[in-house]
């Protein structure tokens, strides 16, 4: 799609969708109507530039996305680029005077780093707040090199200096070692995000260019893992309304940008900055991102494991590299423990939960007890990606990660038919939306997965103390597992769930569905992956798990056959 064109489209979905009142704006993610609203006034500041007509600029949505800057209060960073590209196009003629020095004084008093003073209640440290914080200060500082920023008492050049060695530190870590937050729905959008205005605006040539190639980078990892415009992969981290509606994805609107597929029926910020800052996708990539007419096998490595990293240069001893481990979220492992303690010195939401795993590994050492390193069940350490695509289906898997440890959003697989055409397993703490990790997105125990072409296995080791542990009753859980797990994915493909378990207890096997289940209409000559998946309590229940639609040909049926069920050794994953 053109990026004037959509720009229009963005326009046009927010005549409808867009508040008109500053009394309708919120302060939640809303694509029109929260705090990131202000994307839409750029998309018509833009247009305006280029002669068409626009409906007027709402000078309170910027408002409301200056009062979360003013406030500090988590992802205020993602307004940042807009009101950097407005400064330095629109100043003067589409923002007005007034306006522009609202937003000039709340980037000079903002906190930009950590090591600055004063509270915060924003997370800094993720791979992606990291480079939107970076690019923030770097292009901030550039802009007002001789003001004196008056939260630490820094100029602009300073703060211009501070922020160069950090965001090349960055780019080094990504350019060597890719993405910890892998192929995420929506994070890869914030990663463009902070390196779009830097694609352009940066002072140094080499940082252009490498922020350049790195957005490449990452449109490339789109190209060759979508499937019909969506992203039905194994993701790093992945939240429930990305897996409830797959067209709400963040990054299908870029791939309707880019590429001309996807779902562009909601705003997406990276969208609207790439459009804004007339990004072209390189035509190696578009031909990558063509829809396959074979059979396509892409292998990706992400990150590295914490115990690996002085091999590669990356000391978690050296307090210079503590924001890489803090990035994949390692802070809790044992050579990051006491650098991760450094950054914060005085009390934050973080650093009672860094203590509490420090004075863990302090007891047992006095102890002479025996502790397991134990990184935090948010870490996303080192990652084989094995995503298998053909015309009918794709299918996704992060091989043998972290099984058997606790997890929090990691999404270890995914096997998609196209849209809401979707086939993953869980093992939730909560059934409830809004919790992590529940029904839809994420694990509590990360389980054993393997894929080798178009076969993928899952077993899951689930203790009954663990889950009762953290938030579910025991009984409760496991009348909700026999009965509902793996449902809501066969009811989104149409399918009803077929599913034998054999308790070690000796009780009645739950016997397999009994009602035809019908594949979707025009895929009845399509190669199907073959998914088995059990899930065992331990010492109690085992089962096995696949999907069975009614299909025509013997073949199909052959590859989708359900499996009976058969009893299981307990034998503990580690």
């Amino acid at each position: 799609m053109d990026n004037l064109k959509y720009l229009e489209h963005v326009v046009e979905l927010g005549k409808v969708q867009a508040a008109t009142t500053p009394e309708e704006m919120s302060g939640a993610f809303d694509a029109f109507n929260g705090f990131l609203g202000l994307y839409y006034d750029l998309a018509k500041m833009e247009l305006q530039k280029a002669g068409i007509d626009t409906p007027p600029i709402r000078n309170f949505a910027i408002d409301k996305a200056l009062e979360r800057i003013d406030a500090r209060l988590d992802c205020a960073d993602f307004t940042i680029p807009a009101l950097i590209r407005m400064l330095r196009e629109h100043r003067g003629t589409r923002l007005n005077e007034e306006q522009a020095q609202k937003i000039e004084q709340s980037l000079i008093h903002f906190k930009y780093w950590l090591d600055e003073p004063g509270d915060v209640h924003a997370c800094f440290f993720t791979e992606n707040h990291q480079i939107l914080y970076h690019s923030a200060e770097y292009l901030v500082g550039q802009m007002y090199p001789d003001v004196v920023f008056p939260n630490n008492g820094m100029t602009g050049a300073e703060h211009h200096a501070h922020a160069t060695a950090f965001l090349r530190r960055w780019l080094n870590w990504r350019e060597r070692f890719g993405f910890s937050e892998w192929l995420t729905q929506g994070y890869y959008m914030d990663d463009m995000l902070g390196l779009v205005n830097l694609m352009i605006y940066a002072d140094e040539a080499d940082i252009r260019t490498r922020c350049r190639m790195l957005i490449d980078m990452l449109v490339f990892d789109l190209a060759v893992n979508h499937f019909e415009g969506h992203l039905p992969t194994t993701h790093g981290r992945v939240y429930t309304r990305f897996i409830i509606e797959p067209d709400y994805e963040d990054c299908s609107a870029v791939m309707a940008l880019l590429f001309d597929k996807g779902y562009a029926g909601t705003m997406s910020n990276c969208a609207v900055m790439l459009a804004a800052n007339g990004y072209v996708c390189p035509k190696a990539i578009l031909a990558a991102a063509a829809a396959p007419t074979g059979i396509q096998t892409n292998r990706e490595r992400m990150s590295i494991d914490v115990a690996d990293a002085k091999y590669y240069g990356v000391d978690p001893a050296d307090f210079d590299n503590i924001m890489f481990f803090w990035g994949q979220q390692t802070y809790s492992d044992r050579l990051t423990i006491e650098n991760s303690l450094k950054v914060f010195p005085t009390w934050n939401w973080m650093t009672n939960r860094v203590r509490a795993y420090y004075e863990r590994y302090k007891l047992h050492d006095e102890a002479g007890a025996p502790c397991v390193d134990a990184p935090d069940f948010t870490a996303m350490t080192q990652v084989d990606i094995y995503t298998r695509r053909t015309p009918d289906y794709i299918l996704s898997c992060a091989q043998d990660f972290r099984k058997g440890r606790m997890g929090y959003q990691q999404h270890p697989w995914t096997a998609s038919l196209g849209g809401k055409a979707v086939i993953f397993t869980t093992n939730p703490a909560s059934t409830e939306y809004s919790n992590r990790p529940n029904c839809w997105a994420g694990n509590l125990t990360l389980p054993r997965a393997v894929q080798h072409e178009n076969v993928l296995l899952c077993l899951y080791r689930v203790e009954p103390d663990f889950v009762d542990y953290l938030y579910s009753p025991g009984m409760r859980w496991t009348r909700w597992w026999r009965r509902r797990a793996g449902s809501l994915a066969a009811k989104a493909m149409g399918m009803r769930r077929c599913i034998r378990c054999c308790p070690a207890t000796g009780k009645r096997r739950i016997p397999p569905c009994s009602k035809s289940c019908t594949p979707k209409a025009g895929r009845r000559n399509m190669t199907v992956p073959t998914i088995m998946s059990t899930s065992r309590r331990v010492t109690q229940t085992c089962g096995s798990l696949k999907w069975a639609p009614r299909l025509k040909t013997a073949a199909l049926r052959r590859s989708w056959t359900a499996l009976p069920g058969k009893r299981c050794a307990a034998t503990r994953t580690t």
